[in-house]
C-alpha cells in the first residue's frame, strides 16, 4: 500500500499541515496499530526546499518526496518556458542532484551509507518544540529545552496563509522573501548587519576606538534586541524588563 501526503489542494479557504507534523503523526500512529510495515509514505509538498527538509522528512519515515513547488521554480524563472523545454528539464534534473548530493553528505557525517538505512532512523534532537508536543507526534525524539506547542503552530501556519492570500496593498511589491538566510531591512535581527558592518569597517580603517567601542556595544548587547520568545529559550532577560 501507498499513501500519498499532500498538500496541493491549498487554497485561500484551506491552510496545510506542516509536511513534518503530518508525516511524523501518520508513520507513529501506524506504528502504533501495526501496519507500519504494511505501507510506504509518500510526501508531496512545497515546502522542502533546501537538504535539511529533505532529511527530516526521510529521517520520520517518507520513502519518497515530490517538492512541487521547487520543479515549478525552473518554470517560473523561464516565462517563455514550458515543461517540456530542455531548460526547465535540465533545471529540474540539476535540482535533483543537488538535494541528492546534499542527502548523501548528511548521511556520512552520520556514518550511514544508504538512504534505507536513514528512513526512519529520526537521528535527531528538537531544539525549540514543547516536551508533551514532542512525545505525542514526534515520540523517540529529544526536545531538551522545550519551547513551541501544536497552537504556536498553528498560528504561524495560519499566519502565513494568510499573508500569502491576502489582497495586495502595492501591485508592485512581491510576496516578503523571508529574512532567516540574509539581512532585510523589515525582517529579523541579524548579528551581522549594515550598521554592525560599517561601524566595524571605519574602526579598523581610522583606528578611532570610540568607533570600535559603539561596535562593541552592538555585537555584545545583541540580547537587548531579541524577540521576547528567543530570550525566554535561552533563559535570559532583556534590560530593563520585570
Amino acid at each position: 500500500t501507498i499513501l500519498v501526503l499532500s498538500d496541493r489542494g491549498v487554497c485561500a479557504e484551506k491552510a496545510p499541515l506542516p509536511a513534518l507534523l503530518a508525516l511524523s503523526a501518520i508513520h507513529h500512529h501506524l506504528i502504533r496499530v501495526g501496519k507500519r510495515s504494511q505501507c510506504s509514505l509518500i510526501v508531496e509538498t512545497g515546502e522542502a526546499r533546501e537538504v535539511h527538509h529533505f532529511a527530516l522528512l526521510v529521517g520520520y519515515g517518507a520513502a519518497a518526496i515530490n517538492p512541487y513547488q521547487g520543479m515549478l521554480a525552473g518554470k517560473d524563472g523561464n516565462t517563455q518556458a514550458d515543461e517540456e523545454t530542455d531548460v526547465v528539464h535540465k533545471y529540474t534534473q540539476n535540482y535533483i542532484k543537488a538535494v541528492g548530493k546534499g542527502l548523501l553528505k548528511v548521511f556520512s557525517k552520520m556514518g550511514i551509507s544508504t538512504l534505507q538505512s536513514y528512513c526512519s532512523a529520526q537521528i535527531f534532537e528538537i531544539i525549540g518544540l514543547d516536551q508533551d508536543f514532542t512525545a505525542r507526534y514526534f515520540p523517540g525524539t529529544a526536545s531538551r529545552i522545550g519551547g513551541a506547542g501544536l497552537m504556536e503552530i498553528a498560528t504561524e501556519s495560519l499566519m502565513r496563509h494568510r499573508i500569502a492570500y491576502a489582497e495586495q496593498i502595492d501591485s508592485n511589491r512581491d510576496l516578503e522573501r523571508g529574512s532567516e538566510y540574509s539581512w532585510r531591512r523589515e525582517g529579523e535581527l541579524h548579528l551581522m548587519n549594515p550598521e554592525v558592518i560599517a561601524l566595524l569597517q571605519h574602526a579598523v580603517r581610522s583606528g578611532n576606538r570610540d568607533e570600535y567601542k559603539r561596535f562593541a556595544s552592538l555585537v555584545n548587547d545583541q540580547n537587548e534586541r531579541l524577540p521576547a520568545w528567543i530570550v525566554q529559550i535561552q533563559g535570559t532577560e532583556p534590560a530593563g524588563s520585570a
